[in-house]
Formats: C-alpha cells, structure tokens, sequence
C-alpha cells in the first residue's frame, strides 16, 4: 500500500497526501468544490472555491466581543483550538502537526474544528491577525507613556528581540510559516493595520513635538515598520542572528534621525 492510500484511497506508489478521508469529507459538506494532485509537490490538495470561515473577521478591529451564550461558547472553543494549535506547534512543528492532533490536545470532536476553521493553514491566517493587533496594542500602551522617542523606540524593538530570544527553533519555524502563508494570502487588510498602528504611534509623537514635523508621518511610519518587520524577518531566515542587538542599535539611530530638528 502507497503512503497515500492509506490516507486519501487513491493509491499511487511513493505519493505522499497532506489530507485524509474524514477530513475530505468535512470539506466536501463545507462546500470546497475542487480538487487537485500536484506532481511536482506530490500533494493531494483543496485549492479555490470554499466558504469563507465562518469566524473570519475583519483584523483591523479585531473579532467582535460576543453578545450570546452561544457566541461566547464558538468564542470559547475557537480559543481552545488556538490554544492547542499553538502548543503543538511549538513541541512538534506545523508540518508534523495534524487537524486530528489539535483536536485531541484541544478535547474537541474532529468535526468542530471545521466548524471555526476551514483548513490547518487558516490557523496562520488567525495567529498573523493576532500578532498584528498586538503590534497595535503595544503601540497604542507605548504612546501613553512618557518618555522620549528613544525611550519608545528601544523599548519596542528590544521588547519584540527579547520575545524572539526567549523562543527556540520552533517559534522562528512557525513565524516564518506565518510570513509566507498567512500574510502573502491575505496582504492587504494585515499591512494596512501594521502601517495604521504606525502611523497612529508617530502622529502621535508628532504632537508632542518629540518627532520631527518636516516630514511626512506617513514617510515616517514607513521607515520604523519596515525596519520592524526586517528585523524580525532577519531572526527567521539566520539562526545567529543577533536580533537583540541589532534591534538596539537600529532603535537608537532611528530615534536619532526623528528627532526634531534644532
């Protein structure tokens, strides 16, 4: 028996299927309409033409508070699924990480899952919402506070450094996962709450007269982002990368050159 038949039936020596019968099903009754067999991956596949998630939101405000026992319960369970997800992909990885194993971690009967989430990749999806909301949380808490822009500046990129080097292997995997799934399906809504977090946080400084006025915010926002995301990008793709270092020095020469001129 082929590595494939014993997952998707379809028998074919040396292929390897990257989903099952039962999750196939679950798939057919959400509506996933076609199907494909890469042969340069070797990968059964479900591409296009599938539902929306039912729990999908609008990242830029975040998932609606809900209002009804029974949206609390999808809320409650949609957390546990994310939860466990997390857990097992830090111990495992997301490639050796199964939907079925989730729902085990998470004490879930197999078909709620796909009652929250229409694939393992749409986990991604959610955890890229999560992490870019929290970069604006962080922003909105880190304009409030006093201090001077150097102040603000080091201690966001050291604070996200620090995250970095208290995580293993397996964090740098799953975010690097989180890169180039989640953020390339979907661009659009997460860069512009990124860019809108940034801007907010500059303008904000702006005001105070702590960053210079001469130029655009916008501009501004651009160059501290970017530089932002490259660090953390950076830690992914080099093991030895310095980021906490370099996240320190890049702090203090982007607060030397926002500060207003004299």
């Amino acid at each position: 028996m082929s590595a494939c038949a014993g997952r998707s039936g379809v028998g074919l020596p040396g292929i390897q299927c990257d989903i099952d019968l039962v999750e196939l099903k679950y798939k057919i009754r959400l509506g996933y309409k076609k199907f494909g067999f890469s042969i340069n991956t070797g990968y059964l596949w479900v591409m296009a033409d599938r539902p929306t998630s039912p729990t999908a939101s609008d990242p830029a405000s975040g998932p609606e508070a809900p209002t009804t026992r029974r949206e609390r319960r999808r809320t409650e369970v949609r957390d546990r699924i994310l939860d466990a997800a997390r857990v097992l992909f830090d111990e495992r990885g997301y490639d050796d990480t199964k939907v079925s194993d989730i729902c085990d971690r998470a004490d879930l009967a197999y078909g709620t899952f796909f009652n929250h989430f229409g694939e393992k990749r749409e986990l991604l999806r959610s955890m890229a919402e999560e992490a870019v909301r929290k970069v604006r949380d962080d922003l909105e808490a880190l304009a409030k506070q006093p201090g001077s822009i150097e102040d603000h500046l080091v201690s966001l990129f050291e604070g996200g450094a620090d995250e970095f080097e208290t995580e293993g292997g397996r964090k740098r995997e799953l975010l690097g996962k989180i890169h180039a799934i989640a953020y390339t399906e979907a661009p659009e809504q997460n860069d512009r709450l990124f860019h809108a977090a940034f801007e907010a946080f500059i303008s904000e400084l702006v005001s105070r007269g702590q960053v210079r006025s001469d130029v655009p915010v916008e501009t501004l926002a651009e160059v501290v982002s970017s530089t932002f995301s490259s660090l953390a990008l950076s830690w992914v793709h080099f093991d030895d990368y310095p980021v906490r270092e370099r996240a320190s020095a890049a702090a203090r020469f982007l607060a030397g050159a926002l500060k207003p001129l004299e």
